[in-house]
């Protein structure tokens, strides 16, 4: 465990923002990650507090506000250990680094609709209809799960 003004804290390494949401002054930051224990990787989430005095790091390491976080970035946290005991857990942030931003390819949203058939699949982003994607998907295509575990297409649901 490491000290940040005598406070024990915890790091994660390579997180993946799932979410962000703001109210007033403070920003959370949801983030997951695969915890090694027992021999057997566990996806782990929690759900950052971020305020004035959170460290905001991009990728060359200069900093940045918290508006420049996206969902899918993967990122280094450093953040207290005296967490709360909800679903998930909530910790005050000391330090966010961006290890990768997003790809310029990358489509961040929901399985709106599965063409099982014709073997497509339509995404969309929240309510905007604007963000409407439909994708053709190879037999040969590799579909990973949010934790990295691969599964095939017949396994997507609307939703996801």
């Amino acid at each position: 465990m490491n000290q940040h003004s005598n406070n024990p804290v915890m790091h994660i390494s390579n997180a993946i923002i799932d979410d962000i949401s703001a109210d007033e002054n403070v920003t959370y930051v949801t983030i997951s990650y695969m915890e090694h224990t027992n021999r057997r990787p566990t996806n782990r989430t929690i759900r950052l507090v971020v305020g004035r005095t959170t460290t905001i790091l991009n990728e060359m390491g200069n900093f940045i506000p918290v508006s420049e976080l996206e969902p899918g970035m993967i990122v280094n946290a450093t953040f207290s250990s005296a967490m709360t005991r909800s679903n998930p857990p909530q910790a005050v942030a000391f330090l966010i680094r961006i290890v990768r931003s997003l790809p310029d390819y990358t489509v961040i949203g929901n399985i709106w609709e599965i063409d099982r058939e014709n073997r497509t699949m339509t995404t969309i982003q929240g309510q905007n209809r604007n963000s409407i994607i439909r994708f053709n998907v190879p037999q040969d295509t590799p579909i990973f799960d949010r934790n990295g575990a691969a599964m095939n297409f017949n396994g997507l649901m609307p939703g996801m």
